[in-house]
C-alpha cells in the first residue's frame, strides 16, 4: 500500500484488489467523524446515491463502511495524479490544454447534475489523470456530507477549498450546479495565468472579493476561453453559463484553439517520460509505461517508518471492507489454497478455461445477488413528500432530503402557472416507499405558444376580437391605402400562421383610412389641358368654368378649391378660366331723381357717388356718361341740382 496524499478530511493510500485484480484507491476520512452519527448517516446516503454514477470523467466509488479508524471510501484509483500537482510544479497549461481539461471536467458536472448532484468543490486537487490522461473528476457528494459534519477542519485546510468557491456560498445562499460552473471557470483561469483573482490579504478579504468584483478576463492569455470564463464567472447566478451551455460553448471553440499539445503527468504513475499527449481523451499520444502493482513486504511493521500508524489502521480498513492488500512473500495455504483449488487444472486448456469462466460467471451472480440484497436494506423507507405548487429546484430538493430520485420530468404547457412549477408528480404525496425510488413530475413549461390569426382584409373590429381570442394584443396603428377600404386592416405583425408566439405578446396591425388626400396643384403658367392631365393622374375630376377676370380671355386664372387645398381622392376640382372683364353699358338716368338714379345704377352692378345739393330733385349728369361701357362695380358718378 502505497500514501497518496493528505488532506484536510482525509488520507488516501493506493492498495490492490486481488480478488478482482485491479488497484483501487482508500480514502480513509478522520476518525473523529465516526462520533457524528448523523455525518455517517449522511456518508452512507452520498456515497450510495454517488455510487451510481457512472461516467468517464468520473471516479466511481466501489465500497464504503466505517471502521475504528473512521469512515473509508474505496474508490477507482487515478493514479496520474492531479491538475494541482502539474500547478504546483510550475507548468501552466496552453488554452488549448485548459479548453479540452475543461470540456470534460463540464461533461462530468453536465452528467452529474442531471442527475441532482452538485459537487460544491471543484478545485485543482479534485481534477485527476488516470494512466492514459483522462481526466476525472473525484470527491463527488464528500463535500455536502463533510460541511454538514459536526466537525471542524484542521486550521489552515480550508483556504485551497474557500480559494475556489462561488459568490453564493460566500452569503450562504442555496447553491445550484451553477456554483460549480463558477469554480471550474476559477481553475481554468488559475490553470492558464498561474494566479487566482480576489487575492486579499486575508481568507475572508479574498471571499468578500467574490461578492463585487468580475473575472478579470484577458483576451492575450486566455484567447478565445475569454468571453466563455466571463459568462461562467458572473457574480449573479441567474447570469452565469449553466453546464450545458458551458459544455456546448468548449466544444464550439476548441477547434480555434489548435492542437493542445502533450501534457506532463506528475503523480506516481508516470512513464519514464512521464508524458501524456491530450490532443484526443480518447486516443492518447504517449502512453504512460505499464505501471506495476504496489505490494508491501512481508513485514509491513518492519518496513513502516516511525509513526504511520495511520498506514497500519488503513490496512486493517481495506480488509474489512473485502480488499486484501498484496505482500511479495508466501500468500495464505490454507482456506485460499482450498478456495482457489483447480480440478481442471490436468486438463486440456479449453477444460481449464471453461471450469475459470464458470467460476467468474458464479462469483459475477453471486455478487449481483448479493448487491441487490445489500441495496434492497440499504434502501430503507421513504415518505413521499408533496412536491406540487414547488418550482423545479425545491422539488428536486425535497426529493433528495427524503432520498427520493426525481425521474422523469415531463414538460407541460400549462395557462396559469409561469414555467418552472411542478404539476403533478406520479407517486402520491405521504406514500411510504422505498428509498431512492424515482418520482416523475409534470413541470409546468408555461403557456403554451399561440399561432398568429389572419386578420388583413378584415375590419378593425374583427382583427381585434381575432387576435385577442387567441391570448395576444393587439396593437393599432393607421395608413392611407388606395386599394383598401377604409376601416379594414392592410397589413400585420408578425405576418399570419406564425407559430411559437408567447402568450401576451404584440401583434400590430395597420388599418386603413382609405386613399391618400390630394394636394390642388399649381396653375401658374399652365394650360387648361396641362392642368386637366395632372388633376385626372392625382386621381381627381377635372371641370373647366369660365369667369370674368382682368387677365386675357382663355388663360387659367386659379382653381376651385384654391392651389394647395387639401381634397379626398376623386373630388372635383374647377378650373376657373378668363371670358375677359365684366363690362355692363351705364344706364341713363339724366332727369331722375339722386335716390331713383342710385337705385338703377346699383341695380346693374355700380357703385354710386353722388354730387349735389341735399334737396337736389333732378340729376343732371352722369360721369360715365350714358352708354358708355364700364366693369360692372365700377363708380358712377351722379351730379344733380
Amino acid at each position: 500500500m502505497q500514501l497518496l496524499g493528505i488532506g484536510g478530511s482525509a488520507q488516501v493510500y493506493l492498495a490492490d484488489d486481488t480478488v478482482l485484480r485491479r488497484q483501487v484507491a482508500v480514502k480513509v476520512l478522520h476518525s473523529n467523524l465516526a462520533a457524528d452519527e448523523k455525518f455517517l448517516r449522511r456518508f452512507q446516503l452520498e456515497a450510495q446515491a454517488v455510487a451510481g454514477l457512472a461516467h468517464p470523467n468520473i471516479i466511481r466509488v466501489y465500497d464504503w463502511g466505517q471502521d475504528d479508524v473512521g469512515p473509508f471510501l474505496v474508490m477507482e484509483a487515478a493514479v496520474g495524479g492531479s491538475l494541482r500537482d502539474l500547478l504546483d510544479s510550475n507548468h501552466l497549461l496552453s488554452v488549448a490544454q485548459a479548453g479540452v481539461i475543461g470540456l470534460e471536467v463540464a461533461r462530468a458536472l453536465d452528467y452529474a447534475h442531471r442527475r441532482g448532484f452538485v459537487h460544491r468543490d471543484i478545485k485543482p486537487a479534485n481534477i485527476l489523470f488516470d494512466d492514459e490522461g483522462r481526466v476525472r473528476v473525484a470527491d463527488f457528494g464528500l463535500a455536502r456530507v463533510l460541511a454538514e459534519a459536526a466537525m471542524t477542519e484542521p486550521a489552515g485546510t480550508v483556504l485551497g477549498t474557500a480559494r475556489y468557491v462561488s459568490p453564493e456560498q460566500v452569503t450562504g445562499a442555496a447553491l445550484d450546479a451553477k456554483s460549480d460552473v463558477y469554480s471550474l471557470a476559477l481553475v481554468m483561469f488559475e490553470s492558464i495565468t498561474g494566479t487566482l483573482p480576489y487575492q486579499g490579504e486575508t481568507t475572508v478579504a479574498t471571499l468578500m472579493m467574490r461578492l463585487s468584483k468580475p473575472l478579470p478576463v484577458d483576451d492575450v492569455r486566455l484567447g478565445a476561453l475569454a468571453p466563455l470564463l466571463e459568462g461562467a464567472a458572473k457574480i449573479q447566478q441567474a447570469e452565469r453559463t449553466d453546464t450545458a451551455m458551458l459544455v456546448a460553448q468548449l466544444a464550439d471553440v476548441l477547434p480555434e484553439l489548435g492542437a493542445p499539445g502533450p501534457l506532463p503527468i506528475v503523480g506516481p504513475r508516470a512513464g519514464a517520460s512521464g508524458i501524456v499527449d491530450v490532443r484526443d481523451m480518447t486516443e492518447v499520444g504517449a502512453r504512460p509505461a505499464q505501471p506495476k502493482l504496489i505490494v508491501l513486504p512481508s513485514n509491513v511493521d518492519d518496513e513502516l517508518p516511525q509513526g504511520a500508524s495511520s498506514v497500519q489502521q488503513t490496512s486493517a480498513v481495506v480488509a474489512a471492507s473485502n480488499l486484501t492488500v498484496t505482500k511479495v512473500a508466501d500468500r495464505p495455504t490454507t482456506l485460499w489454497a482450498r478456495l482457489r483449488f483447480d480440478p481442471a487444472r490436468n486438463k486440456p486448456w479449453y477444460v481449464r478455461w471453461a471450469w475459470r469462466i464458470g467460476r467468474i460467471v458464479a462469483a459475477i451472480g453471486i455478487g449481483i445477488l448479493l448487491g441487490l440484497l445489500v441495496w434492497q436494506f440499504a434502501r430503507g423507507e421513504a415518505t413521499v413528500p408533496n412536491l406540487v405548487g414547488k418550482s423545479y429546484t425545491d422539488a428536486v430538493a425535497a426529493a433528495r432530503d427524503e432520498r427520493l430520485i426525481v425521474d422523469p420530468v415531463t414538460p407541460v404547457f400549462d395557462e396559469n402557472q409561469p414555467a418552472g412549477i411542478v404539476l403533478a408528480q406520479t407517486v402520491q404525496a405521504d406514500s411510504i416507499v422505498r428509498g431512492y425510488t424515482e418520482i416523475g413530475l409534470s413541470v409546468s413549461a408555461g403557456p403554451a405558444p399561440r399561432v398568429v390569426p389572419g386578420t388583413v382584409g378584415a375590419t378593425e373590429a374583427e382583427a381585434m376580437a381575432a387576435i385577442t381570442a387567441r391570448g395576444l394584443v393587439p396593437v393599432v396603428t393607421r395608413g392611407f391605402d388606395e386599394v383598401v377600404e377604409t376601416g379594414r386592416v392592410i397589413s400585420q405583425d408578425p405576418i399570419a400562421e406564425t407559430e411559437g408566439v408567447a402568450r401576451g405578446s404584440n401583434v400590430t396591425i395597420v388599418v386603413s383610412d382609405g386613399p391618400a388626400p390630394r394636394i390642388v396643384p399649381s396653375v401658374s403658367g399652365k394650360t387648361v389641358t396641362q392642368i386637366s392631365q395632372e388633376l385626372v393622374e392625382l386621381g381627381l375630376v377635372a371641370q373647366r368654368v369660365d369667369v370674368f377676370d382682368d387677365a386675357a380671355v382663355g388663360s387659367v386664372v386659379g382653381t376651385d378649391p384654391g392651389v394647395g387645398a387639401s381634397v379626398a381622392r376623386g373630388s372635383t376640382v374647377k378650373i376657373l378660366v378668363s371670358k375677359g372683364p365684366d363690362l355692363v353699358a351705364v344706364p341713363n338716368v339724366v332727369g331722375k331723381t339722386p335716390s331713383q338714379a342710385k337705385a338703377t345704377l346699383q341695380a346693374d352692378g355700380f357703385v354710386v357717388q353722388s354730387f349735389g345739393p341735399a334737396d337736389a330733385s333732378a340729376v343732371l349728369v352722369t360721369k360715365p356718361a350714358a352708354g358708355a361701357q364700364a366693369k360692372r362695380g365700377a363708380t358712377i358718378q351722379i351730379i344733380s341740382a
